[in-house]
């Protein structure tokens, strides 16, 4: 009992963290912070023994690396690779129940969102989506911290978009542009 709820206490800390991530209107900043983020939702998932969920959050968290901050000129061919890498990591893992490659679709999303991450509406639409797919992921695999993760992360997606707007049009209207 005592270890479940520690494994469900470290994915409270990443819903936290990920949660926050939604409130940096700086792109690089945003990503930087779901690094950390996935790193301890890998903790989570492997405590829970959810293995297709860490695998696909490993490979995330390794992919905004790559295309983000050290290769982003190779973007592309990074997020493809991830990709496939997701979809072959989660069908060996799956052991045959159609519920583990839910993941594969949530990497889909979040290879578009990194793809346009300098494009703030496309990005952030693809991670809403992709928050989506979570939340799922979150009810099938029984993770109290996805489901609530997911759900503040939408919502805070949608505070942060509004306020990032918001304060994009009350600044222009200073300047008197």
């Amino acid at each position: 009992m005592t270890y479940e709820i520690f494994a469900q206490a470290i994915g409270f800390i990443a819903l936290i963290v990920g949660a926050c991530s939604y409130q940096f209107k700086e792109q690089k900043t945003l990503f930087f912070i779901w690094i950390v983020a996935d790193t301890i939702w890998v903790i989570h998932y492997i405590m829970i023994a959810a293995i297709t969920p860490a695998i696909a959050v490993s490979i995330a968290a390794l992919r905004t690396l790559s295309v983000i901050f050290i290769f982003p000129k190779a973007k592309k061919q990074i997020l493809i690779f991830s990709f496939f890498c997701t979809v072959f990591l989660c069908a060996l893992a799956s052991g045959g129940k159609v519920v583990s490659y839910l993941p594969i679709l949530s990497g889909a999303f979040y290879c578009l969102a990194t793809y346009y991450h300098e494009n703030y509406i496309l990005s952030r639409t693809f991670m809403g989506i992709g928050k989506i797919t979570w939340l799922i992921i979150g009810i099938v695999f029984v993770s109290y911290a996805e489901i609530t993760a997911s759900i503040l992360g939408l919502t805070s997606l949608i505070i942060g978009a509004y306020r990032h707007k918001f304060l994009q049009v009350k600044k222009q209207t200073q300047t008197g542009l």
